[in-house]
């Protein structure tokens, strides 16, 4: 059984990014373990092709092999018993899942924070991590609207589009949403700047100057790398090779632990 893929119409907006590799707009549903050991139960997404006016949409529960709270099935409506006898990651990897997520740019609703650590870790666990691309590139459309005033995914539509968001928290209702919200603020701010918004306009700006999306490295205009938080802030990492290494083994997201390791040993300078 192959990924149950869905052909739909792309949005026009979708080529103001200038797109260089397809976008992965994706939403996750996970189980919320209390321990910060979330598993994924539902998977939304919607794939964009450079140049292309067509884009596919995916939309997947997943077998967590584990229970899911009752906090989380309070907020997306998963129970265990949907769950049940649906593909774990791993079998839904084989089925291609892991190929598709793989060497693209990524999309979604407070995607940097959350969903793509998430997206790494399980990945990771099944002992199939994903393909990053060493340029990879981020849309955010939380931190975009960020910039007028914090609110939720929900109040984020409606905001931009005028009307109550329906299904919030159903991964492909949510991926849905998060392209309407994207789409407007893209024309909003090519109105505002009357010049070309890519999607490396983005990142950059969500990025903020860091070489890693929780900002805990940043390189100067010297290009060196230096330390952004603690009583390190400022000093060059890979001057402090032991404090890399106790971030290594610290609680810090998994993107930002290989940044740490790729500095220990060379691979970034």
């Amino acid at each position: 059984m192959a990924l149950p893929l869905q052909d739909i119409a792309a949005d026009p907006r979708v080529l103001y990014l200038r797109l260089s590799r397809d976008l992965l707009l994706f939403d996750l549903e996970t189980t919320r373990d209390a321990k910060g050991q979330d598993r994924i139960v539902q998977i939304g997404c919607i794939r964009y092709t450079p140049n292309s006016m067509k884009s596919q949409q995916l939309n997947i529960l997943v077998n967590p092999e584990c229970s899911i709270t009752p906090e989380s099935t309070a907020v997306h409506g998963i129970t265990d018993a949907m769950v049940e006898g649906q593909p774990t990651l791993s079998e839904w990897a084989q089925k291609g899942l892991r190929i598709y997520m793989s060497n693209v740019d990524y999309c979604g609703y407070n995607v940097i924070r959350y969903d793509y650590n998430v997206l790494l870790s399980e990945f990771s666990r099944i002992l199939r991590p994903l393909e990053i691309p060493e340029d990879l590139k981020f849309f955010d459309a939380m931190k975009v609207f960020h910039r007028h005033q914090p609110r939720t995914l929900t109040a984020a539509y409606e905001h931009y589009t005028g009307n109550p968001m329906e299904d919030a928290h159903d991964a492909l209702a949510d991926c849905h949403a998060t392209a309407e919200v994207m789409f407007q603020q893209i024309v909003q701010d090519k109105a505002d700047k009357k010049s070309s918004v890519t999607l490396a306009t983005y990142s950059e700006e969500a990025k903020d100057g860091c070489i890693d999306w929780d900002g805990k490295f940043r390189r100067l205009d010297d290009g060196r790398v230096v330390f952004t938080f603690g009583n390190n802030k400022d000093k060059e990492a890979r001057s402090e090779s032991s404090y890399l290494r106790w971030m290594i083994s610290a609680e810090f997201s998994k993107e930002t632990k290989y940044v740490a390791d790729a500095i220990l040993n060379g691979r970034i300078t």
